[in-house]
């Protein structure tokens, strides 16, 4: 649809604004492949674990575990699919979404992705402690390690994405009976505590950013 199509313009000038040659790109996309490297490491150090060797709780825990990372990304693959699916539908999609799923989670594309990094990360954890129990290793420390730095940055992200986008819908629309009604009965997910506007001045950075339509579009985009 247009509207789309004018986010991905709008994305591509700012990549390009801010980092025009490939050499600028260059720490970008080597801390993106390290962060997305630290979240696959849970899958390589579950892929160790002989199931036949952990206690009946222990195998309980980990389906438990890759069962949230499931509902996890469910929930925020439908969450993208509801707001993509209502304001393509719509001339102007500058509005607020709040049927579907959105009934009840006011974010569930980022509170989906937080559940999922994070049991992801526990999944990890205690995989790494069934291998350290019989054998010590470094490798299987590293991994964790990784996996922790992983995770902690793909959540930081999510959550500052989580508070950016609530505080900006209760500034365009916390005046409408539509919007109060709406956060009444529904759950924001996790968030940060808001900043005050002094604060955001001096810890303001240059970065790759969306605009505002473009972020409760899209989210973080990661």
């Amino acid at each position: 649809s247009p509207r789309y199509r004018e986010i991905g313009k709008n994305i591509d000038e700012k990549s390009k604004e801010r980092y025009p040659t490939r050499i600028s790109r260059a720490p970008f996309v080597l801390s993106c492949g390290l962060l997305f490297y630290g979240l696959y490491l849970p899958v390589i150090l579950t892929s160790k674990l002989a199931t036949e060797s952990m206690s009946v709780v222990g195998l309980s825990a980990l389906k438990a575990l890759i069962g949230l990372q499931w509902l996890g990304f469910v929930v925020a693959a439908v969450g993208d699919l509801t707001k993509s699916y209502v304001k393509g539908s719509e001339k102007d999609g500058k509005f607020l979404v709040t049927s579907g799923i959105f009934s009840i989670l006011r974010h569930p594309n980022y509170s989906g992705e937080i559940l999922s990094w994070t049991s992801n990360l526990f999944c990890s954890a205690l995989s790494a402690a069934y291998l350290l129990r019989s054998q010590f290793s470094l490798s299987v420390l590293g991994s964790l390690g990784l996996a922790t730095i992983g995770c902690g940055g793909m959540v930081s992200v999510l959550l500052r994405a989580t508070t950016n986008l609530e505080m900006r819908q209760q500034k365009d629309y916390g005046d409408t009976e539509k919007y109060k009604e709406w956060v009444k009965g529904t759950w924001s997910g996790w968030q940060l505590t808001p900043k005050t506007d002094s604060a955001k001045k001096e810890e303001e950075a240059p970065q790759i950013t969306l605009n505002a339509d473009s972020e409760e579009d899209f989210g973080s985009g990661i």
